[in-house]
């Protein structure tokens, strides 16, 4: 399913190559079992490493942006926004934003492209299982200030923790600046 088909997604539109797969999870009495990823949903993202995200109520992570590397996330504890805005140059989305309500509750997996700026907003402690298609590289990580004018997008809430990094990230327009060497050309 696109982004933009998604009944959980708030935004201008829906952004070219990212993934919202809903997952289906078995309950019976013994508890339950679901398919966190499977391969063939997301045949570009290929993981070489998962991390285990947790937030506490009121976090607020982003706007980051991989110019190199995919992302997977999923919620499994707890209920986020996670917000999207294409960067990359000749898209056909460029510049589109967007915000998916994850949670625990109903399943679903996305899977962001590099170029694609992304940040979450957990509304209550969450716990996001996060994998990535290369292992991290701290040159393949950038960002822009959550509350950029530009973003074109509302978050859900004021955030109540920020860390210094985020708080203090650059303009939008800066960020494009400097990724400039990883668009393509003309």
């Amino acid at each position: 399913m696109d982004a933009g088909e998604t009944s959980r997604g708030v935004g201008v539109g829906r952004i070219v190559g990212v993934s919202v797969q809903p997952r289906v999870m078995h309950r019976d009495d013994r508890g339950n079992v679901c398919e966190l990823f499977v391969g063939d949903d997301d045949a570009e993202f290929e993981p070489r490493q998962w991390h285990a995200l947790t937030s506490r109520a009121g976090t607020l992570r982003g706007m980051h942006l991989h110019v190199k590397h995919w992302d997977y996330k999923i919620v499994v504890a707890g209920r986020e926004a996670l917000v999207l805005k294409d960067l990359r140059r000749a898209s056909p989305s460029e510049g589109e934003a967007m915000r998916l309500e994850l949670s625990a509750a109903e399943l679903t997996s996305v899977t962001i492209p590099p170029g694609v700026a992304h940040g979450l907003y957990a509304y209550e402690d969450s716990v996001t299982l996060v994998g990535s298609s290369a292992i991290y590289d701290p040159d393949d990580e950038f960002e822009f200030g959550w509350n950029d004018p530009e973003l074109g997008v509302s978050w859900p809430a004021v955030p109540t923790r920020v860390s210094p990094r985020d708080r203090n990230a650059q303009s939008l327009r800066a960020l494009i600046q400097q990724i400039e060497p990883w668009q393509p050309l003309g």
